[in-house]
């Protein structure tokens, strides 16, 4: 229960800031919530309306921290209403991708994540579930769009590590070559764990080419790899 009035009016107000996408008035109300009724038993409702929040205000960093504390909890038993745990899962695995920067705590949350949407899609978007409203074909088409999402952050998640050693290479103007071994190292690990990716095998091959001053035994190496991912994805 509400503990208040003064609770309520401000419940209220978030009830009102989530659907109308008013989200510098919806984190303002909740920030006024947290801080005048810290111990609220509305703590998870709050933070799900953060997560939408924070997402809608362009943080991400801010919507994984927020998200990481539910996902250490059943989200299936804190939300009675499936569409909430969707929303959770959904925005976590676009904020997750988005993040410049993500700690390996919020990477663990976006993985968490992507694995629990994958999960979910197939048991929620059954006919059952559909909206009468929802054709058959768009119901279907909804389901697929979310499990290529959960592929995708997986994807991104599991190349970021490499991309971002490259990138360390690349700033020092291709000179400092001591992040390109590593960098294939983490590739390959990408690669093993998603083979039919061929941006993950351009940039393996990028990875081993740099290091073709000191073994330039790499070279062929990084020349199958780029054939590899020419072959994968002509649109390369």
């Amino acid at each position: 229960k509400v503990k208040d009035q003064g609770e309520y009016d401000i419940y209220n107000n978030v009830l009102k800031d989530a659907p109308a996408q008013a989200w510098p008035k919806l984190l303002q109300d909740l920030d006024t919530w947290t801080q005048k009724y810290p111990d609220t038993d509305y703590k998870d409702d709050r933070s799900y309306y953060y997560v939408q929040a924070y997402s809608g205000m362009n943080q991400p960093g801010k919507e994984l921290d927020i998200a990481g504390q539910l996902l250490a909890k059943d989200l299936k038993t804190v939300f009675p209403d499936p569409k909430q745990v969707l929303t959770v899962l959904y925005m976590t695995c676009v904020n997750i991708q988005k993040a410049p920067a993500p700690t390996p705590e919020q990477t663990a949350t976006g993985e968490k994540a992507a694995h629990a949407l994958a999960d979910f899609v197939p048991a929620y978007f059954v006919a059952a579930n559909k909206p009468k409203d929802t054709s058959d074909a768009d119901w279907t088409k909804t389901g697929k769009q979310l499990t290529d999402l959960a592929d995708a952050t997986l994807r991104v998640i599991a190349l970021r590590p490499g991309m971002d050693l490259l990138q360390k290479y690349a700033a020092s103007g291709n000179k400092d070559t001591s992040s390109c071994e590593p960098a294939e190292a983490a590739l390959t690990k990408a690669l093993q764990q998603f083979p039919d990716s061929a941006i993950i095998a351009y940039n393996l091959g990028r990875a081993e080419l740099c290091q073709r001053a000191a073994k330039p035994e790499k070279v062929p190496i990084a020349i199958y790899e780029f054939a590899r991912a020419a072959v994968t994805d002509p649109s390369l």
